[in-house]
């Protein structure tokens, strides 16, 4: 019984729903501005964005410059793929036009391999200070061979 009660509650104020829900879209889509125009507020940000990012580059572009270290200037570069990532993302909101997210995508993924490579140099060319007070680590060759005799 009270399925059906259920039943007949449902389809009975279901076109009501219906027909609100797109009068209410309707009118929310009025009130928005034409396909490539943009709210004057988000405009303003966008802009505002643009120029921190390319103050922000400038610092960037000076760091790489200057170093003093390799590592100042890979975390320099590191930021810089950053920057440009967002004024890609920023680029997109400007044009209105979802292609650019990809490149965005792009140079993130550059940006953060050629991290990984200059980490690993640094790494590698990095000088080895062996202390003589630290413990020794046991190495597999200090161990003889299983069924060795000896």
């Amino acid at each position: 019984m009270s399925f059906e009660l259920l039943t007949d509650l449902f389809n009975s104020y279901w076109p009501a729903v219906l027909a609100a829900g797109q009068d209410a879209a309707q009118a929310a889509e009025d009130d928005l501005p034409e396909r490539g125009e943009m709210i004057p507020f988000l405009e303003f940000a966008v802009i505002t964005g643009v120029y921190v990012l390319c103050a922000g580059m400038a610092l960037c572009l000076c760091r790489l410059v200057k170093g003093p270290e390799l590592a100042d200037r890979v975390l320099a570069a590191d930021l810089l793929s950053l920057h440009v990532v967002g004024l890609v993302v920023l680029l997109t909101i400007y044009v209105g036009n979802l292609v650019f997210f990809d490149a965005a995508l792009v140079v993130a993924i550059i940006g953060f391999v050629s991290t990984l490579g200059f980490a690993q140099y640094i790494f590698a060319t990095a000088p080895r200070t062996i202390d003589p007070d630290a413990p020794r680590v046991p190495q597999a060759s200090d161990n003889p061979p299983v069924g060795d005799p000896s």
